[in-house]
């Protein structure tokens, strides 16, 4: 398509994230074009292009899990608009959304990465800045009426998610839990607490009145 942005599509998934999203195959007949296979019955939506799955999914912190459930959701919302034929204006505000929460999701991920002082976060950080670069090109081109979502698109966005967050955010995922005395998916109040500016990451799982903004401001005079 004349103007449209080409965005790689991901890594061929292999049979370990079967359980987890809607198989894609090459297709030889089309240039080597990955066609998408039948969408198997997965306990989702026959119309899901990715199924969530704990055992595949989960990064075993509680918030992060939630955010990236939402951004499958979205997902797999773009995903049912365009086999529906919805117009651009609905896509659209699935993208401008999409677009909008990913950016708000890495920057929580990036600003406990500075606190609790990953190791690895200069490439995790690469690793968003050039998915949103690339996401954002594409937005740009559709906002400009410019090019359309494909199955091209969403075979990358599908495939790119999949393996961030079953390789470097599930690395992620196990040194904050190292860090936390506190059961697995059970860590949302560190989180809370460490975005705090003056607040410290504590060993110690924190009362629900330590992590209270209003609990840290009584007492103190008003202005």
């Amino acid at each position: 398509m004349s103007g449209s942005v080409r965005l790689r599509t991901g890594p061929v998934l292999n049979k370990s994230r079967e359980a987890s999203v809607s198989s894609v195959d090459e297709n030889p007949d089309a240039g080597g074009a990955r066609a998408e296979s039948p969408i198997p019955d997965l306990g989702g939506s026959r119309m899901s292009l990715i199924d969530w799955n704990d055992e595949r999914l989960s990064v075993h912190v509680e918030q992060f899990d939630k955010e990236h459930k939402h951004l499958v959701h979205l997902i797999n919302e773009l995903h049912a608009a365009m086999k529906a034929g919805k117009g651009r204006d609905i896509m659209g505000k699935i993208l401008d959304e999409l677009v909008a929460y990913t950016k708000s999701h890495f920057s929580a991920e990036e600003a406990l990465m500075s606190r609790v002082g990953y190791p690895a976060q200069s490439s995790h950080r690469a690793q968003h800045a050039n998915f949103v670069e690339r996401v954002g090109a594409f937005h740009g081109q559709f906002t400009a009426d410019n090019t359309t979502v494909t199955l091209e698109v969403l075979q990358f966005l599908q495939g790119w998610l999949v393996e961030h967050i079953q390789g470097a955010d599930r690395e992620f995922g196990a040194f904050v839990n190292s860090r936390a005395a506190v059961p697995r998916n059970s860590i949302e109040p560190q989180i809370r607490q460490s975005l705090e500016p003056q607040a410290r990451v504590s060993v110690e799982p924190p009362s629900r009145r330590s992590i209270d903004p209003r609990a840290a401001t009584s007492g103190r005079p008003r202005s």
